[in-house]
């Protein structure tokens, strides 16, 4: 599934503008990353790569830069990641804690309040921690 992919990708990788184009196309039902556009990607590797590094997704159109929206930096920005989770999920709510034990990891929670429900991820930046959970959430249908 392109949920736990990303969420592993996430984990492992950190925060970055490519991550940003990939968590809002999967959070967005009317957009999609430009890399993930087949018809795009003949002869043109180069030039979506680029777009997905500036954190570019287009929308249902799909024509070039047309309908194109720069994303907020939903995996380092802290307020990005909150509003995503506002935009995202019905009546939810959110929190950030860290460990002692483990120096530099930040464990976020996300969860909706009707049905009560939790999820949780962590990461070393804590936007990215918080996209992990949010995305665990969406993938179990929240």
């Amino acid at each position: 599934p392109p949920m736990t992919d990303l969420i592993e990708r996430l984990e492992k990788e950190g925060g970055s503008r490519e991550l940003d184009a990939e968590v809002f196309a999967a959070t967005s039902a009317d957009h999609t990353t430009y890399w993930s556009l087949k018809r795009y990607q003949t002869g043109h590797e180069e030039f979506l790569r680029g777009c997905k590094r500036d954190g570019l997704v287009v929308g249902p159109t799909g024509c070039g830069t047309i309908g194109s929206v720069r994303t907020p930096n939903l995996t380092t920005s802290l307020d990005a990641a909150i509003a995503l989770c506002e935009r995202v999920l019905p009546d939810p709510f959110w929190g950030l804690h860290t460990n002692r034990v483990v120096a530099n990891v930040y464990h976020a929670d996300v969860g909706t309040r009707q049905p009560h429900r939790t999820w949780l991820g962590s990461a070393d930046i804590p936007a990215t921690a918080l996209c992990i959970a949010l995305l665990r959430a969406l993938e179990d249908g929240k």
